[in-house]
């Protein structure tokens, strides 16, 4: 069993559903919260892992909706059931306008060390067509706030792609962002989904998706425009200065174990993989019950665990290792894959050396057609 481990806590709460957003998160459910948090700290004295917890994440949903003293009383809980690292990143999801001082101050003394704002855009009519619920002034007041408060690790997520912007405003939203510095930058291509208000209007054609030339030119300028500003790709999708990586996402690329606590959060496990159940009331009552939550549990083959190993850390800038692939299958890589691999490098989409797997420019553009390849 792997020595340590990451947690990933849910907290399913939002003012507002925005509009392409498909997680296990509801507005107007605010009768739940106390329940909810009383059964996810049930959750933790359950599971209690033996492993040294090495990162935190509290996502949601808006975590940083419901009263800051439901966040002390979940990390107290997993400080008293769990060996957490003195140096852990501990980092809870943010939405601008749901924060303020007192907010801040609790998250700092119960540990949380890295903030992650929700911004999306910095032009507040993209704002409005996403469905967020706050403006381009509230994102500046709460990061500065922020920032007075002690917090010196703040990750800020950006959406591009969307229907209404177009390649001026991005880069305006881009420009506006390296201007006060986050130490981390996630920006992300809009995908309509089905069962979203997006996805609704996208089937009545009152929305598109933005072209593909559009689209990934905006993706393109993303690269350049922070890797000017002092940001590195260190994945598809994510950005940051020097030391400043998240490192419990790097745990999903790297495939290593996380445990998730809350409703539908997902686990790997002791060599399974599973997830807890999506419906509010099956998951209160059946931790209140001493009953784990879990749904779909499936023990990792070997094979699985060599594709899965494969397909998240191409997303890694960094590649996949052919070292570390060997001393966790005790396999080569390049015989294992020789086919797929040759067929890759044929058509421009990934690019090897001695010990390295890596996408290529092109592969970055078509990394879903590069991941199928694996499966």
């Amino acid at each position: 069993m792997d020595k340590e481990c990451s947690l990933y806590i849910h907290v399913p709460f939002c003012k507002a559903k925005c509009y392409y957003c498909d997680f296990a998160s509801f507005d107007n459910c605010d009768c739940y919260i106390k329940d909810y948090i009383e059964s996810v700290v049930q959750e933790i004295a359950l599971v209690s892992p033996k492993n040294v917890i090495k990162t935190i994440f509290i996502g949601g949903g808006t975590p940083s909706y419901i009263n800051e003293s439901y966040i002390y009383k979940v990390l107290d809980k997993v400080y008293s059931c769990c060996s957490v690292k003195n140096d852990a990143e501990i980092t809870i999801e943010s939405n601008p306008g749901t924060l303020n001082r007192d907010k801040l101050l609790t998250y700092k003394s119960i540990g949380i060390n890295r903030l992650s704002m929700g911004v999306q855009s910095t032009n507040d009519n993209v704002l409005k067509k996403l469905g967020r619920i706050h403006t381009y002034k509230d994102f500046i007041d709460n990061f500065n706030l922020a920032r007075e408060v002690g917090f010196r690790n703040i990750s800020v997520d950006l959406m591009f792609g969307v229907p209404g912007q177009d390649e001026n405003i991005w880069r305006q939203t881009l420009g506006d962002v390296v201007k006060i510095s986050p130490e981390h930058v996630s920006a992300y291509s809009l995908t309509i989904e089905e069962g979203t208000k997006f996805g609704d209007m996208y089937q009545k054609g009152e929305i598109s998706y933005v072209q593909d030339d559009i689209d990934r030119s905006m993706y393109h300028y993303a690269i350049d425009f922070l890797g000017q500003h002092g940001y590195h790709q260190y994945e598809i999708s994510n950005f940051a200065k020097r030391y400043c990586e998240c490192e419990h996402n790097k745990v999903y690329w790297n495939d290593e174990c996380y445990i998730g606590i809350g409703l539908g959060a997902h686990s790997y496990f002791a060599g399974k993989r599973y997830n807890n159940t999506y419906d509010m009331n099956q998951y209160i009552k059946s931790v209140k019950r001493g009953i784990g939550p879990h749904e779909n549990i499936e023990a990792i083959s070997k094979t699985r665990d060599m594709s899965d190993y494969m397909i998240l850390g191409l997303r890694l800038a960094s590649g996949v290792s052919k070292k570390k692939f060997y001393e966790r299958f005790n396999e080569s890589l390049d015989l294992v894959y020789l086919v797929k691999i040759e067929d890759l490098k044929a058509r421009g989409l990934i690019k090897c050396d001695a010990d390295k797997v890596v996408l290529t420019k092109l592969g970055l553009d078509l990394a879903n057609k590069v991941f199928v390849e694996f499966i």
